[in-house]
């Protein structure tokens, strides 16, 4: 078969299919707790090794199997009864101990964050950050550190092979990182507290390297926390209360937008949704949220809930998305010992709404959740649709399918006015269908089929070559008028490259084709130049 026919069938047999982002799919968090998103409706996992009173990270393959987990550093063995640093690795055994004297710190909220490393298979960086109240026991502080892990050591449970410490020595708590827009490279924020500056480092096959600093406004608050939308184009500062554009190419901000929650002075958490239209923010007040795709931001402001809290009751609150589309969120309490889990769901619809203390951990005092790449989660739907498809070009007498594979309790709709998870279509043409939960709104996607015998044939220079009946029973005559180069050779194929029939004489005219099955097929023409000719055929 010749290499432009491969090609043509290489085409016809492509689906439409979209890789699911995995990485995100397990949390390890506080003591020993946890949520595990690939156990359908039962999250909670609370079985693994994680000692943190806030900042965390862990990190999935792209299957969803957990790979290992960090607090992102501790205190020297014996003070204050803390951690002393932690890598953990995915049967919850100690890959690294940082001994007090590596690391980020015990309380730093964004302690850690974790990426793969650029065009390193089974390499991953660790990123940590130090806490406010490093040096309070005479530990030197180490600012913002990395570690090097590679999944191939110890028989594929990982370990450290290097650890870089104190790019920036001034720095703490906060630690955010954001896929570059060419897929591969990732940027890196901290906020320096020598220079009142954000400094932005560059994540790339050559390592990890400062790109650039940007100032802050001067009548603001020092930053305590950032984070950025899964479609890197915005990045939100808590406590200076910026909402900035980020060039996810070139790692610069810009066009920075003031905007507060309700209430400002009490510590909040904040959380973009995952088709990054929406901003939310809650503290003991309100949940609230703003809509990033509105010409102005700030009045935009939504109350999606009021709440009645005690001023005294709650001391932080923690926002992370999730890959299922919702909003998971901390609410801590210090007068009786207890942090209720809620969640807010449907985070991408309008008719979001939060669900108070699906769990409970009482006794604990913990106040952080994991730090992710927010990319890993992206979903411009609010359902996650996608349709599957046999083929994406379909010729004469075939029929195609088209399906959606949802939880069966969904209300499906196609374009066709079908409402079963797949659909036999006959002809070209956009297909669409939507998803309706009855709670979340609706998802949708679509699909282009395109006709077949368009866009194939190829005329040679000089003359003009046609096959016919169209469509043909059991034989196929051939029009061909240039004698001083005759056909030679035709072979007939089926949809799916299969050689049919092979005829080689002088001065083809005609070939004999009984008893194939109906659908379509590609005749090869050659003639004795050398010149070839892509026909499609169909058999009624």
């Amino acid at each position: 078969m010749t290499t432009k026919l491969k090609q043509l069938l290489f085409f016809l047999l492509l689906s439409t299919s979209i890789c699911a982002q995995n990485e995100g799919n397990v949390w390890c968090f506080g003591n020993q707790k946890g949520l595990n998103f690939n156990a359908g409706s039962n999250l909670i996992a609370d079985n693994n090794a994680m000692q943190t009173f806030e900042g965390c990270a862990s990190i999935c393959d792209a299957e969803g199997n957990l790979l290992f987990y960090s607090n992102g550093g501790g205190r020297a063995p014996g003070q204050f009864e803390q951690n002393t640093g932690m890598i953990w690795n995915t049967n919850h055994g100690v890959m690294y101990d940082m001994m007090g004297m590596e690391g980020g710190g015990f309380s730093s909220h964004q302690s850690s964050v974790i990426v793969p490393k650029p065009n390193t298979p089974n390499h991953y960086y660790l990123f940590t950050m130090d806490e406010s109240e490093g040096n309070t026991d005479g530990t030197p502080k180490r600012g913002f550190s990395y570690f090097e892990i590679d999944m191939d050591e110890n028989g594929g449970l990982g370990g450290v092979v290097d650890y870089v410490e104190s790019l920036v020595l001034n720095t703490e708590e906060v630690l955010a990182a954001c896929r570059h827009a060419n897929g591969v490279d990732y940027w890196v924020v901290i906020y320096n507290l020598g220079t009142d500056m954000l400094d932005f480092f560059s994540v790339t096959s050559a390592g990890v390297n400062f790109s650039s600093s940007a100032a802050m406004p001067s009548n603001v608050g020092a930053p305590q926390y950032v984070i950025f939308s899964p479609d890197g184009q915005k990045m939100y500062v808590r406590n200076s209360n910026l909402l900035f554009d980020f060039d996810d190419n070139t790692g610069q901000i810009s066009n920075p937008i003031s905007i507060e929650p309700v209430d400002p002075s009490l510590i909040f958490g904040c959380s973009f949704s995952q088709n990054s239209k929406y901003l939310y923010m809650i503290n003991i007040s309100a949940l609230i949220r703003f809509d990033m795709t509105a010409s102005d931001v700030p009045g935009s402001m939504d109350i999606v809930e009021e709440l009645d809290n005690p001023t005294d009751a709650l001391v932080f609150w923690e926002m992370q998305m999730a890959p299922n589309g919702n909003i998971y969120i901390l609410e801590p309490f210090i007068l009786n010992p207890d942090v209720e889990l809620s969640v807010l769901n449907c985070a991408n619809s309008e008719g979001a709404y939060l669900e108070r203390s699906i769990h409970s951990y009482p006794g604990e005092v913990f106040i952080g959740l994991p730090n992710f790449t927010n990319h890993i989660f992206a979903n411009e739907n609010d359902l996650s649709v996608t349709i599957d498809a046999d083929a994406t070009e379909i010729g004469p007498g075939q029929t195609l399918n088209l399906s959606v594979n949802t939880n069966p309790q969904y209300t499906i709709e196609w374009s066709t006015g079908e409402t079963g998870p797949s659909i036999d279509i006959t002809t070209a043409g956009t297909y669409s269908v939507t998803i309706t939960d009855g709670t979340c709104g609706e998802g949708m996607a679509s699909i282009e089929i395109t006709d077949i015998t368009s866009g194939v044939e190829e005329e040679m220079a000089g003359f003009s070559l046609e096959v016919f009946p169209v469509p043909f029973q059991n034989e196929i005559n051939i029009e061909y008028a240039n004698q001083d180069d005759p056909i030679e050779e035709v072979q007939l194929h089926a949809s799916n490259g299969q050689l049919i029939l092979a005829v080689k004489e002088n001065n083809i005219r005609k070939i004999a084709v009984p008893n194939l099955p109906t659908g379509l097929y590609f005749m090869e023409i050659t003639t004795g130049n050398g010149n070839v000719l892509l026909k499609k055929v169909v058999r009624e």
